[in-house]
């Protein structure tokens, strides 16, 4: 329990990332998660919300790319 004298921040600080990330398209339109694994890893965020997430999907090879993802990262993961 939080005492009434202190700031909420100052026990829920925590950096948040959201970002679309197109399935897995780097800036040449190319199939890369290894380098959104390193712009993820570059912002150090504490928690990350992705939109556009390929799970299974014959565009991206049937691949779990949040698993992927998490294992690039050393973060851990939900769907």
């Amino acid at each position: 329990m939080m005492s009434a004298d202190k700031n909420c921040a100052e026990y829920f600080n925590a950096g948040v990332m959201q970002w679309n990330i197109h399935g897995a398209c780097d800036m040449l339109g190319k199939y890369n998660l290894k380098a959104q694994a390193d712009v993820i890893l570059q912002s150090n965020p504490d928690v990350v919300v992705l939109n556009e997430v390929d799970n299974n999907c014959e565009r991206s090879g049937k691949v779990d790319m949040t698993k992927v993802l998490g294992s690039l990262t050393g973060m851990v993961f939900t769907q």
